[in-house]
């Protein structure tokens, strides 16, 4: 598993590590102007802006990665050596899956909590504003990893479906589209477990299900399926890729 997760990670590294590096310059140098106030607004206002525009870089530059990624395990010259790898598709699957969601992660974290500090600075907060949201804002980022996990692998499953039940079949397209947003449809119907935690409200088929912020019951219930969304896409996309995918 060690090798998977090593694979996996080396894709697109370079194009990432570039990308975190000068959005991390960035941040770090008008923080710093931010945060020892040697400089009017105006340039804290610049720098505001300037890391805005690299957490939208790399935002970019993670939706790039990431297709590259996942392409090289349904397309070739690449998906043939994963063919033929004496390891089972879901291994490679997790560990893709697991790398991918944990780079965008830590970039896209590192990006916010740039730009949110320069914007505390040029309101006059300190950084002791930090300490009081620290737990939600740590809540908020284990939830946006259930959720960032849930999209790359619907991702997955739509890739999956294309390049086996449905390749070579007009409307191949459209009938994953439509099978993929049916998944996604039919698993969040999981989320009416909440209904005893949260306020419900509905739309005709659509339904907005509101917890309450913070470590309770609803909360918890909210990861929980969360988990089993996430499984049941894991296990469909691996089963898929253990049949014969189409190669291009």
């Amino acid at each position: 598993m060690k090798v998977q997760f090593k694979y996996a990670l080396q894709q697109s590294l370079s194009q990432r590590l570039i990308g975190f590096a000068i959005m991390l310059l960035i941040n770090i140098a008008f923080g710093a102007i931010g945060f020892f106030g040697q400089a009017p607004g105006g340039v804290i206002i610049t720098g505001i802006v300037f890391s805005g525009l690299a957490l939208a870089a790399i935002f970019v530059t993670n939706i790039i990665a990431d297709a590259v990624s996942l392409r090289s395990l349904f397309g070739a010259p690449h998906g043939y050596l994963h063919a033929l790898t004496p390891v089972k598709s879901g291994r490679i699957l997790f560990a893709r899956v697991v790398s991918i969601v944990c780079a965008d992660m830590l970039a896209l974290t590192f990006g916010i909590f740039g730009v949110v500090w320069q914007a505390f600075m040029v309101a006059g907060l300190g950084p002791a504003i930090y300490l009081l949201v620290m737990r939600d804002v740590i809540q908020i980022i284990a939830l946006a990893l259930l959720e960032y996990a849930f999209i790359v692998l619907l991702v997955v499953l739509g890739l999956a479906l294309k390049r086996s039940l449905f390749f070579g079949r007009r409307g191949g397209t459209l009938l994953t589209l439509l099978s993929v947003a049916g998944a996604a449809w039919l698993l969040c119907l999981l989320n009416f477990a909440l209904i005893p935690f949260a306020a419900y409200d509905n739309w005709w088929l659509f339904f907005s299900i509101t917890v309450v912020p913070g470590f309770n019951a609803g909360t918890f219930v909210y990861a929980l399926t969360a988990l089993v969304r996430i499984a049941a896409l894991f296990y469909a996309g691996s089963l898929l890729t253990e049949r014969r995918i189409n190669l291009s």
